[in-house]
This record gives C-alpha cells, structure tokens and sequence, in this order.
C-alpha cells in the first residue's frame, strides 16, 4: 500500500506518491498521472515498479471508499526525460488512463519508467 496524495512536491513525494497538478483524478475521464520516487529500499515508493507488467492490475482505493482498478496495457522501461511531456501533456485520448512515472535507473535517475494503464 502506497499514499497517494494530491501533490507531486518534494516533500510529499518523501511519504507517498503524489499526482501531478492538472491531471485527472482516479477513476474520471482522462490521464491520472501519479509520480512517485524510486528509493534504494526494496519496496519503498515506486522501487519496483520496474517489476510491473502488461497485464498487471493496479487498485486505487480513496477515502471515501471509492476502488478503482486499471489494467496496465504498456511499460516503457527506459525512457529520456526530453520525452516524458510526451506521456504526461493533455490527454487527447478517450477513456480513464492512469500513468506511472518514476526515474531510473535507482539512485542516478537519468532515464524514466513509464507505466500506462487503463480502467475498463
């Protein structure tokens, strides 16, 4: 389990993973973007996202009780930071997209993973 707070800030960023100001919010039409750091420590924040695969689930689960499950449908494993506004810009799509964006590799952070799903 993994907070998931309204801000991508520096420090919000140290106790969970935090949305992007201006994106979507889980569960409603558009791009969910949520950023999270990838730490040293196996299993804190984002560390193994590198382990998701196509296919995979990922469950939001809000306060309200309110559960929102997306089917991970790409992975991009590596990918440069010049492109990142490729995957996180408006969403010109259809349907609710949820994005993950972490940087790597852990501890040099020059690239980025990306993990894109959507809900059904």
């Amino acid at each position: 389990l993994l907070p998931l707070l309204d801000s991508a800030e520096k420090v919000p960023l140290r106790y969970g993973a935090g949305m992007l100001e201006g994106t979507a919010m889980p569960g409603t039409e558009g791009n969910c973007v949520v950023l999270g750091h990838r730490m040293k420590t196996t299993g804190k924040l984002f560390n193994r996202l590198n382990e998701v695969a196509v296919g995979d689930s990922i469950v939001i689960t809000m306060l309200d009780g309110a559960v929102y499950t997306y089917t991970v449908d790409n992975v991009i494993p590596q990918l440069d930071p010049a492109e990142l506004p490729n995957y996180i810009g408006i969403y010109s799509g259809t349907g609710k997209q949820l994005t993950l964006v972490t940087c790597t590799p852990v501890g040099v952070g020059s690239h980025r993973i990306i993990v894109i799903a959507h809900m059904a």
